[in-house]
This record gives structure tokens, sequence and C-alpha cells, in this order.
């Protein structure tokens, strides 16, 4: 699985835990020290080693690149920055504030991982979109849906042989 949006890597560290083997990507060299850094620190901790089971790799790369060059992933996971609410409302935690000024993201950017995933996935793409964001694209095979985020999982055209 790939994690091509990992940010501070909470999602990650979740699904490895939860015993898939992840490969979070980051492109910024600052997230990616502290995640690096934050990994070893985990694995310090014989309880928590043993429940990441070696299962977390951390890369710096841009994800739509490496996804271009490393396609037959199972799944791949993305978690874009999310776009801004229409009213206002309170800002959001300041580390995310933090990775909002780190990693400055556009839609379109988005988008075209959005379809890199959809071409790099063998199995399924998933999304995390805040509730009140449009869907990322039509037709999603499944939706999950929270009080604050929903999953759209979404399953790659098929592949010509």
């Amino acid at each position: 699985m790939v994690d091509a949006t990992a940010g501070f890597g909470a999602d990650s560290a979740r699904l490895a835990l939860m015993g898939y083997r992840v490969t979070a990507i980051e492109r910024s060299p600052i997230i990616v020290a502290m995640l690096q850094d934050g990994l070893f620190r985990a694995c310090q901790d014989k309880m928590l080693a043993k429940a990441l089971g070696g299962r977390l790799t951390v890369i710096e790369a841009n994800a739509t690149r490496w996804l271009l060059n490393n396609k037959g992933m199972d799944v791949v996971y993305l978690d874009p920055m999310f776009p801004p609410k229409r009213k206002k409302s309170a800002l959001p935690p300041g580390h995310i504030q933090l990775l909002q000024s780190l990693v400055v993201a556009k839609d379109a950017e988005a988008d075209r991982l959005f379809q890199v995933a959809l071409q790099a996935a063998t199995r399924r793409v998933v999304v995390k979109r805040p509730s009140h964001a449009p869907h990322m694209a039509k037709n999603p095979v499944a939706i999950h849906e929270g009080k604050l985020v929903r999953y759209e999982v979404y399953r790659p055209p098929e592949q010509d042989p």
C-alpha cells in the first residue's frame, strides 16, 4: 500500500499498525526528516517496534512521479490538503497550519495525483476528503462517511495486458 500524501504520517502509522505494509511518500524534506526521526524513535520502544513490524517505510519523493515509475501497487491512499470551507470558520489545528505552510498544494496537483494513482493502483484508490468537499471524481465504488471526513473508494480502470 502507498500513502502518497503522508504529511505527518498519522494515517501511514495507523495502517502499518493494522498490519498493512505501507510506503509513505512525502515531498517536503523537512517533514520527511521529522517522519524518519519519529519512526526511528518509535522503533526504540520494543512494543511499538513489534507492533509496527517493519511495515512502514518513509521516502522523500514527488508522489506523482514516484507512482508513474512504480505502477502495480494494490492500494494507493490519498489525503490531499482539505479545501477551505466556504463559510468562515476557526483555523485548523497548529500542526495542520504548519503542514500547509510547508507544502503548498494546488487543486490541480491533487487532481493530477488522483489520475496517476488510478493508473498505478491495481485494486483501489482511497481518498480522504472533508465532508463539505465535492467528491474527487464521479462514481466511487464505496463511500465511508464520518462526521468530519469521508473516505471515497475508487476502482482503477481495467489495465491492458
